[in-house]
């Protein structure tokens, strides 16, 4: 768990805060498929091309299918 909390004060004193206990992506608070490929491409990006970024995309979503994990992590391989 990653609780987190904000407190905003003011120059006139005022006081703002919140807390989320279950930030997005914690198991209590899930990204979606459409939020988990758009967070992948972000970070992946620097790294996999466009094409090799799809492919993992469409491997992964049908994982569970997959009958050699290794079509998987050649594609996730940057050597």
């Amino acid at each position: 768990r990653w609780p987190a909390s904000v407190e905003i004060v003011t120059k006139d004193g005022r006081h703002f805060s919140t807390r989320i206990d279950y930030p997005k992506g914690d198991p209590e608070n899930p990204l979606s498929w459409e939020e988990l490929v758009q967070k992948f491409d972000e970070l992946s990006s620097p790294v996999l091309s466009e094409d090799r970024r799809n492919k993992t995309i469409s491997r992964v979503r049908s994982l569970e299918t997959e009958e050699n994990i290794s079509n998987l992590t050649s594609l996730l391989s940057t050597f």
